[in-house]
């Protein structure tokens, strides 16, 4: 699987090639915080800008033969980093969410015109590696330092070099903690029978509005690019204690929950910037 590919949730499973760019990921995806440990660095769209950014949602769904009334945009969010970049999300409308997969982009400015240039379930804006798709010749790696806003840090071997800047990670999380929350996905990994030299911890950030939750991000490392299948998930302590409470590549952390993937709530989600699709009616 690769950062277009099925939903995949709780586990971390081996690549399977590269498809289609039409479809992939959840409603559910984040910017970071910054060093001073205040929100997101990222913006609402502005009301000028939200009809010609949903426009070109729109249009590029339409190439993929995708028709409107499959999906609904979900959020559309301005980087304050570069408002020429923006990320959008979108999720199924109640009667396809069993057949239509959401997924997360980013659309860019050029002039006057706001184009999407790549959309997928992970990795969206890092560099195209291995094999690509047709649909390649329209993607645009996104500057570092708007990923980096967004929480969306690309695996080390294939980070933008665009930019100087580097993503957000661990710096504002006390030692203690830090520590605490790398050991819990460390154990939740070898469950998972996934061996240390196959991942590496992209990105920890605990929640402004709860701090007994914390999100993080799990890439693969170089040598295991082929075989192991980066994502997220959400860490909680109880008492002295942080566990993993779910992991994967979407809905992570949704409704209705299961024993392997708890519900976050809906203020936590909240402070990570995150949504998730709505109930099917």
């Amino acid at each position: 699987m690769n950062r277009w590919g099925r939903r995949v949730r709780n586990s971390a499973v081996g690549l399977v090639g590269a498809v289609a760019l039409a479809a992939a990921l959840s409603a559910c995806s984040s910017p970071s915080t910054n060093s001073s440990g205040s929100p997101p660095t990222t913006a609402p769209s502005t009301s000028a800008s939200l009809p010609a950014i949903t426009k070109a949602v729109e249009a590029y769904q339409s190439s993929q033969g995708i028709s409107p009334s499959r999906y609904r945009v979900v959020s559309v969010a301005v980087s304050t980093v570069d408002p020429s970049w923006a990320k959008f999300v979108i999720g199924p409308t109640a009667s396809d969410a069993a057949s239509f997969q959401g997924g997360y982009g980013f659309v860019h400015q050029t002039a006057v015109t706001w184009r999407v240039t790549g959309f997928g379930s992970a990795q969206v804006g890092c560099p195209l590696t291995g094999s690509t798709t047709p649909a390649a010749v329209t993607y645009v790696t996104v500057p570092a330092n708007v990923l980096s806003a967004f929480g969306l840090p690309c695996p080390p071997n294939t980070s933008p070099t665009a930019t100087s800047a580097a993503p957000t990670t661990t710096t504002t999380i006390v030692a203690k903690t830090k520590a605490a929350i790398v050991g819990a996905i460390t154990k939740f990994q070898r469950s998972q029978g996934m061996k240390p030299a196959q991942w590496t911890i992209g990105s920890i950030l605990v929640s402004t509005k709860d701090p007994t939750w914390a999100k993080f991000t799990v890439n693969a490392t170089p040598d295991s690019q082929g075989t192991f299948q980066p994502g997220y998930g959400f860490a909680h302590r109880s008492g002295p204690t942080w566990s993993v409470t779910g992991f994967g590549t979407s809905d992570v952390g949704c409704p209705p929950g299961t024993s392997d993937n708890l519900v976050v709530p809906t203020n936590v989600m909240a402070s990570f910037a995150m949504v998730c699709p709505p109930p099917v009616s």
